[in-house]
């Protein structure tokens, strides 16, 4: 593979041994397909195809008179189409505009029209499987209807999201320090300036105007895990007696206004997972409720049962009443 801004005249091949080896018109890296130019064309029209081929299947099950819900077709959009759609944005999406390359700090369109016309192919068929209607449906009525928004506001969001990504990550992370701001070049005052080579490109790549999205935010610091030597307390080391006794000791000590929570998990020897809980103020019972979760783990039960009596109560902690 020869990369090069301008048309190849000439494309020569190598030989390893008694192979010879001729460039491709493209080329595969982890799923990302690069041309000679690095237009991204070949990667934006493969993943379309893809995506439209599972658009057209969800289309194949569904019509004006009979088919599944609308609500569940969109879901599979969402989850099938849409991510193979959006595969790789992050690598050659540019935004609606990109630096010039011989005046940086101007810009330009993004000339990128023609992807997005094929992008938003796939969206199109995608609503038109998620909706009941007829051909002659405008498209924005289907943007309306089926909840899903246009290709250009799905790569910006997608934009936005990995923008917060690299702010996540931490300084010693290669793409935290490509993201960096260019430094001030130090100059020689005995030597004229145009004989003096830049030392760092003041580029605007596309990866920093994509951190440059978001406003700049602290970034978290890696911590090393740390691992005790020794093994971990039991979290109950008394009899089960004695911690009823100290508890019903320390409820008299509660604040009257306090609210105490009961909760437990349980698993059925079917693999259904279930959950309970009471609430009680001042010894009394003022909310109480059960539920079963299916096929989960117990551990999901207790999760759960622990939101679940703020939920059912109005979300608030101290109110009297249900």
């Amino acid at each position: 593979m020869h990369f090069s801004r301008s048309k190849l005249g000439t494309t020569p091949a190598i030989r390893h041994g008694d192979f010879e080896k001729h460039p491709e018109a493209a080329m595969r890296w982890l799923g990302i397909w690069l041309d000679s130019n690095l237009s991204f064309r070949v990667h934006a029209e493969k993943w379309t195809a893809k995506s439209q081929a599972v658009a057209h299947h969800l289309r194949g099950l569904i019509n004006t008179i009979h088919g599944p819900l609308p609500s569940a077709v969109r879901s599979a959009v969402r989850a099938c189409v849409e991510p193979v759609l959006l595969y790789g944005i992050e690598v050659w999406y540019p935004g609606a505009t990109r630096p010039r390359w011989d005046q940086p700090s101007k810009d330009r369109p993004s000339s990128i029209q023609h992807l997005l016309q094929r992008m938003n192919k796939a969206i199109v068929q995608s609503m038109r499987a998620v909706l009941p209607v007829w051909k002659t449906t405008p498209v924005a009525i289907l943007h309306r209807e089926s909840g899903m928004p246009p290709i250009t506001q799905l790569l910006e969001a997608r934009r936005y999201r990995f923008s917060a990504r690299l702010k996540s990550l931490d300084e010693a992370h290669p793409l935290a320090k490509r993201t960096l701001p260019p430094r001030q070049p130090t100059y020689h005052q005995l030597i004229k300036r145009k004989y003096q080579a830049p030392t760092e490109s003041s580029f605007r790549t596309r990866l920093r105007r994509t951190n440059e999205l978001l406003a700049p935010c602290p970034r978290p610091a890696l911590m090393q895990k740390c691992f005790g030597k020794g093994q971990d307390t039991p979290l109950q080391t008394a009899p089960k007696e004695e911690s009823a006794e100290a508890f019903l000791q320390w409820v008299e000590t509660v604040d009257p206004t306090t609210w105490i929570v009961y909760s437990d998990g349980s698993l059925s020897s079917e693999g259904a997972a279930s959950y309970g809980f009471a609430i009680h103020q001042k010894g009394l019972s003022i909310c109480d409720g059960l539920g079963r979760l299916g096929s989960a783990e117990e551990s999901t039960a207790a999760v759960s049962n622990k939101a679940r009596p703020l939920a059912d109560c109005g979300g608030q902690p101290r109110n009297r009443k249900c």
